[in-house]
């Protein structure tokens, strides 16, 4: 098809997105994607959907070689492993978590989704099977060893076991302890779900709460209970499933627990959104006004006193005076982080943009203001000097949308509109030219409708 089979087109999203976003969704943690030498592009994806990136030295000794590496990056202590090919794209989050709860409730050493006859997946492989991979031929697949009492592996119709397993902390959470775990996890990066029993059969449960916490590096930790470990199972397969799920909102959900039900309250927070704008001069100004006025946390990093002072950015959360050489030493840098270079020298930003390219934590966004020369010698130095191909697309540079802005304020405007199609997705086309109203529902020349409108 002359490209990667992980790259193709998907609804939207490529193929290897598509199957980590279904993975992470689901509740599987880590999600691990391994990929063949140079396959740059395919690795950029993958991380950006959540997964960390293996690199399998002999890709064409088959698909088993790529599971003994999942294994030994996993160690020991593994509940299971769900394995899913990248031509899957299809497989849904609700698919996953369904197969990963009977997993976990069977106790079986194999589980796999059935429709009819037909096997699909992931498949779900328990640490009984892990020497049977290790034994295994080349290319061959894993036996399925027979269980005490006989008969092989179950197969479950649906889900994956609750999730693999997040690290857990059992005590009694009052509302400020949720509140208080809760902000501290989202102003270092990571979210939050905190799930409240508001009605249930039981008498005991309701008003128990529960804290799911993801941190930047997508490991969740379990605070309180809601009573009892089925419960708390089903709430923790639900919260991360939202947490997985950009759309998900607070509101009421109801778990079913054997004849009954028990309804709880959702409260979903994700990391903060900071915009870090590296440089005080005319352009910052109004960017921090805007970027105030859509939401984010405003930082302005700036070496010279004169420049980086609240009072000449009144809608900043915080105006730091920092060394170029270390800018971000003081700023937490998170997957909710934008940064933006507007420095007064090419020098300043070109060093500013190595320190956040070699930050642990990948930000949202980077953008850096320059004109398509001096963007392209930056592009040729980081390449010099080590940076990975595929790091260059992370870039916004030259930086925002291509409105003719000229004065500090439009270029602003120009960066802000950027940053909220980073945000929020979107072509960035004038709404105009996208639906061509007056084209597609009127004949030219006059105000009639056309038979298109009139079927309307």
């Amino acid at each position: 098809m002359g490209r990667p089979k992980a790259l193709l087109d998907a609804g939207g999203r490529s193929f290897v997105s598509a199957v980590v976003g279904a993975l992470v969704g689901g509740g599987c943690d880590p999600v691990l994607v391994v990929v063949a030498p140079g396959q740059d592009e395919v690795a950029r994806k993958a991380e950006a959907a959540g997964a960390a990136i293996l690199t399998n030295p002999d890709p064409g000794e088959g698909p088993i070689t790529s599971l003994r590496l999942a294994l030994a990056r996993l160690g020991e202590g593994v509940l299971g492993v769900a394995f899913c090919p990248v031509d899957h794209p299809l497989v849904k989050a609700d698919t996953v978590a369904r197969l990963v709860d009977a997993f976990r409730e069977s106790q079986a050493p194999l589980a796999l989704p059935m429709v009819a006859d037909k096997r699909g997946h992931p498949v779900i492989l328990g640490p009984t099977l892990f020497p049977e991979l290790e034994d295994a031929s080349r290319g061959s697949a894993p036996r399925v060893r027979e269980r005490p009492g006989g008969g092989d592996g179950h197969r479950h119709p649906g889900g994956l076991p609750r999730r693999l397993l997040p690290r857990r902390r059992s005590m009694t959470l009052d509302a400020h302890a949720v509140a208080a775990r809760t902000l501290e996890a989202v102003e270092s990066g990571g979210s939050a779900v905190g799930v409240l029993a508001v009605q249930a059969d039981a008498p005991e449960v309701p008003g128990a709460r529960l804290l799911v916490i993801r941190d930047p590096e997508g490991v969740d930790t379990v605070h309180g209970s809601l009573g009892s470990e089925l419960l708390d199972t089903l709430a923790v397969s639900l919260a991360s499933a939202a947490l997985g799920d950009p759309g998900s909102a607070d509101g009421l959900r109801t778990l079913p627990v054997g004849d009954g039900a028990v309804e709880v309250y959702l409260e979903i927070r994700r990391p903060v959104q900071d915009l870090v704008i590296v440089g005080a001069g005319h352009i910052a100004r109004p960017m921090a006004a805007m970027g105030a006025m859509l939401g984010f946390r405003v930082w302005v990093l700036d070496d010279r006193p004169d420049f980086a002072t609240q009072e000449r950015f009144p809608d900043a959360f915080r105006v730091v005076r920092a060394d170029f050489a270390e800018p971000f030493r003081n700023v937490p840098i998170h997957g909710g982080t934008h940064v933006l270079l507007v420095t007064r020298g090419h020098r300043y930003d070109y060093d500013c943009l190595v320190r956040i390219l070699r930050e642990p934590a990948v930000p949202a966004y980077i953008g850096m203001i320059g004109s398509q020369r001096r963007v392209r010698a930056t592009f040729h130095q980081l390449l010099e000097d080590g940076l990975p191909r595929y790091r260059l697309d992370e870039i916004h540079a030259p930086v925002g949308l291509d409105i003719g802005a000229e004065t500090p304020e439009e270029i602003a405007v120009a960066v802000a509109a950027e940053l909220v199609k980073a945000r929020r997705g979107g072509s960035g086309t004038s709404l105009r030219d996208l639906q061509r109203v007056a084209e597609r529902f009127f004949t030219p020349g006059s105000g009639t409708p056309t038979s298109d409108q009139e079927a309307t």
